[in-house]
Formats: C-alpha cells, structure tokens, sequence
C-alpha cells in the first residue's frame, strides 16, 4: 500500500496553493485532493454532530466528505487512522487532509486556541451502540468475532520501543490528560504505571 507523506508546515515552496489563509499550518493531504478552507467549510457545511462541550463539530460538506474541527479536535487521531489504514485491514473512514487553523479572533478582540481540521470520508449508517439492541444472538456472535479479529491486530502490531500515540507522539491515556509533566512518551509500562499513580495521587 503506497503511503502518502505528511506535508511540512505550508511555505511558497510547497507547490500548494500560496493564497491560502496564511493560518493554516497543514499536517497531511492525501494525493489528488485539495484543500477546503475554514470559510469554505462553514458556507456549505451541513452539522451532523458535535463534541459534548460545544468544543468539536462533525460536519457533512458532500456526499462522501465529512469534517471534524475544534480546539479539542487532535491530529493524533487523524494519524492513529493512516497508521490504521496502512498496517492492518481494520475498516477506518480514508483521511483526506488535516490542518491546523488559527489562532482565531473573535468579536471582542481576543484569540481563541487553534482549530483542527479532519477532513475524512463520509460513511451513512448507525453507531453499534444504538443498533445493538436490535440483533439477534447469532449477529451478535458475529460481530463480536470480527471485532476480537481486530483486537488481535492490533496486539500484532511490533513495538517501537516507547509507550505513546502514533508517531511518537505523546501518551493519551484519559488518567493523564490533564497532567502535563506526565504526557510525554513513557519507556516502559512501569513508567505509565508510575505516572497513573502519580496522577490519582496528586488528585486527592
């Protein structure tokens, strides 16, 4: 499977568009696509979710493209899905571009966090949870197996030496989300042992 290169910051060098909204930063673009622009996104958008907090939107922009954004959104998970996509057979929507946007200012003057951009394709149908219900124990059998296939993937997958997210990136275990000394690649499973102790400590 080729794999498409993530793209450096943007620059006049590129080969990309220069007129480009100079606060886009992109992280990936898979090839033949091109870039949607914030703007563009927000006059043609249609929302279909988003995050618990207000913080993230899922917006539909064609037929088979669908976005993510907002200051909660992580590239982490767009490259989790590459990773995916690349080194085992586990059905994950195709990326078609990330970036970075921002900061952003608002009526009252002040610049809000920087915004991502997800843009992935688009996949109709319901969520397992809300289907569940509705499957008979022979369905239910089924796709457990399948998705204990999965699993079993993704326990193949050789070590890199570090305990961390995609890329070398940094851990992202929910214990540790908001501790920053404790965020960063681990060595072993001590280390993230050590580090969920030292977080549920500081916490009392």
């Amino acid at each position: 499977m080729q794999r498409a290169a993530l793209s450096r910051p943007l620059t006049s060098t590129d080969g990309l568009d220069t007129q480009l909204d100079p606060k886009i930063r992109l992280i990936y673009l898979a090839p033949g696509q091109t870039i949607i622009e914030p703007e563009t996104v927000k006059n043609c958008s249609e929302t279909v979710g988003d995050g618990d907090d207000g913080s993230s939107v899922l917006a539909k922009i064609s037929p088979t493209m669908v976005v993510k954004f907002g200051s909660t959104v992580n590239p982490i998970e767009a490259k989790t899905m590459l990773f995916l996509a690349e080194n085992t057979t586990i059905p994950v929507p195709k990326i078609h571009s990330v970036y970075i946007h921002g900061p952003v200012a608002t009526t009252l003057g002040v610049e809000l966090p920087y915004d991502v951009y997800i843009f992935m394709e688009f996949i109709a149908g319901e969520t397992l949870e809300k289907q569940w219900s509705q499957y008979d124990i022979e369905t239910k059998s089924q796709i457990a197996t399948e998705l204990k296939g999965y699993m079993e993937q993704l326990h193949s997958i050789p070590g890199q030496g570090y305990i961390g997210s995609v890329d070398r990136g940094p851990v992202t275990d929910i214990l540790l989300e908001w501790t920053w000394p404790t965020r960063g690649r681990l060595g072993s499973l001590s280390d993230r042992y050590m580090s969920i102790l030292l977080t549920l400590y500081r916490s009392f």
